[in-house]
């Protein structure tokens, strides 16, 4: 499931800083919250792998934390035209790339939904620190166990969620009021109501992966 590529990590890091190069420059910020994303990561790892090995603790697969990278953020906001008006809900939000990332470029208000304490954390710190508080909103829970907010974009992470877990937000998908347009990575989503409006090969924090954006059919 996730990218060969991530064997040469290094490697990869360095050509993802060369390849939003362009973005660093006209938008500093960005340049920032990687370097505070790279070094939370690199002492986060520390952690949980000793954590792990005291307690004998394995990782749940759909606990696996993952992200878009402001690159590819970038291209699914140019090629899909998306308004400051548009509300994102981020689903499994994290460390809040996708909220920081459209609320910092384009004004959008975003809402992340996250059951990891420790992620909501971080993510409340960086809205902090770069004044984003009026436009994200954070709701620590279960994004499966939950109604999810009214929205415009809605981020699913399907890479690695289960078939049943997928199923099952399908029926919550279903019930919403409206029809937000969808952007997966890995897999689409199988709603009957939807359709694959494009299909994009895009870098993600574990390497390439197709992500998949889904409009009412």
């Amino acid at each position: 499931m996730i990218n060969r590529v991530t064997l040469l990590h290094p490697l990869y890091k360095i050509f993802l800083f060369f390849l939003q190069l362009h973005l660093y420059v006209f938008h500093p910020s960005l340049l920032l919250l990687d370097f505070i994303y790279f070094f939370e990561d690199f002492f986060e790892g520390i952690f949980c792998s000793v954590r792990r090995l005291i307690k004998s603790e394995n990782l749940n697969e759909e606990d696996t934390y993952g992200s878009f990278t402001f690159y590819s953020l970038f291209v699914l906001k140019q090629r899909l035209n998306i308004e400051s008006g548009s509300t994102i809900c981020d689903l499994g939000s994290g460390k809040g790339k996708i909220c920081l990332f459209f609320s910092l470029l384009n004004q959008n208000k975003c809402i992340g939904l996250e059951k990891n304490t420790y992620y909501n954390t971080v993510h409340r710190f960086l809205m902090t620190l770069f004044f984003q508080g009026k436009r994200i909103k954070i709701i620590e829970a279960d994004f499966l166990k939950t109604t999810l907010p009214d929205c415009q974009i809605l981020f699913v992470p399907t890479t690695c969620m289960s078939q049943d877990s997928i199923l099952s937000l399908c029926d919550i998908i279903n019930e919403l009021p409206g029809t937000p347009v969808i952007i997966s990575s890995s897999s689409p989503l199988p709603l009957e109501q939807y359709k694959v409006y494009q299909k994009i090969r895009l870098t993600q924090s574990w390497g390439l992966s197709w992500v998949y954006v889904q409009i009412a059919a």
